[in-house]
This record gives C-alpha cells, sequence and structure tokens, in this order.
C-alpha cells in the first residue's frame, strides 16, 4: 500500500509485484516469509505481531494475512491486511511501568498498608511495614478474610471501619484496637 512504499522510500507502482527479499534487508525478508509460506501451506489464515526494525523501529502492527483459494482449494493469493497497534503497546508498556512503580511503593512504603477486596473482605496483599507491625507474613495473610484472622480486638470497630468506607469511600486515621498475630496489642 501507499503507506509501506512511503516506509521503503519508493511508490506503489515500484513496490507491486516485488519479492519481500528484493524489498527489505534479508533477515526482515526471511522472517516475514514465513508467514506467507504457512499461509499459502497450511490454507489457514496467519496472524502475527511485527515490528519493522528496518523500516519502522518504533512501530508495531498487527498483521492478518488470508488466503484467498480457488475452486479445488489451492492457494492463489494471500490478501494482507496490518493495523498499526503502536499506540497500544506504548501504552501497555507505560501501565505495567507506572504498576512497577506503585508496586514499590507500597511494598516498601514506611507504614503499614494492606489492599482488602471490598467484596468479600479478602486481603489481596499488604507489605513489609504491615508485616512487622502485626508480627506476620505475607502468606499468612494474602488470601485470607479480615474477620478471619481475628486482629480486630472489638468487631465493631471493624464493622464502623467498613461502613465508612462504604459510605465515603476511603477512610483516614481511623483509630482502631487491634491485636498482632502473635496476641500483642496495636493501637
Amino acid at each position: 500500500n501507499a503507506k509501506t512504499a512511503e516506509w521503503l522510500g519508493m511508490t506503489s507502482a515500484q513496490v507491486r509485484g516485488r519479492k519481500l527479499r528484493e524489498l527489505l534487508p534479508p533477515a526482515e525478508a526471511e522472517r516475514i516469509s514465513g508467514y506467507y509460506q504457512r499461509c499459502v501451506e497450511n490454507g489457514e489464515t496467519q496472524r502475527y505481531e511485527e515490528t519493522p526494525v528496518a523500516l519502522q523501529p518504533d512501530m508495531t502492527f498487527q498483521t492478518t494475512l488470508i488466503p484467498a483459494k480457488e475452486e479445488r482449494g489451492r492457494v492463489t493469493r494471500i490478501v494482507g491486511i496490518s493495523r498499526d497497534i503502536s499506540e497500544q503497546r506504548r501504552a501497555a508498556r507505560a501501565l505495567v511501568e507506572s504498576q512497577d512503580v506503585l508496586a514499590k511503593a507500597f511494598r516498601h512504603a514506611p507504614y503499614a498498608m494492606l489492599i482488602v477486596r471490598s467484596a468479600d473482605g479478602t486481603y489481596v496483599d499488604v507489605n513489609a511495614a504491615f508485616e512487622h507491625l502485626f508480627e506476620c507474613g505475607r502468606d499468612e495473610v494474602i488470601g485470607s478474610k479480615s474477620a478471619e484472622l481475628m486482629m480486630w480486638s472489638n468487631p465493631d470497630e471493624r464493622r464502623n471501619l467498613i461502613d465508612t468506607v462504604r459510605r465515603e469511600g476511603s477512610v483516614r486515621d481511623f483509630a482502631a484496637r487491634l491485636r498482632t498475630f502473635k496476641g500483642n496489642a496495636r493501637n
């Protein structure tokens, strides 16, 4: 198409009818040719993602090759469709990087922090400061429900906390009497 021809520095007319090895560096042509060959040999649609390093190293494409067959089932042509998914890949990488930063901040925060699934009260994660404060290991907490852990000296305080979070969406500076896993008091 016109965009690919532009990347190659040629017109569509100059590209049309030429083999991949005439247009691309050998390694790139060989890699892409494999998809075309499988499409012809298997007679099945091929889908793959590619980053054409020699042409556009900062772009990623999702390509679909569809075999066009004659009446007897022999592949006579391949219809190819490529979609630029570069922005989705960049966004996915940025999300992973952001999650890594937040995970590190959570894990190494100086204050005890926990993540509890609101639907059922299951502990999803706790940080190192929580483990230290409550004299426990993550493996003792994660997957347990908050009510099962018997950390609350007064169950009414736990219910008040849950009600406040449900009503206001969050809570800050909530005073409560708690116990460590070894039974020591924490206020």
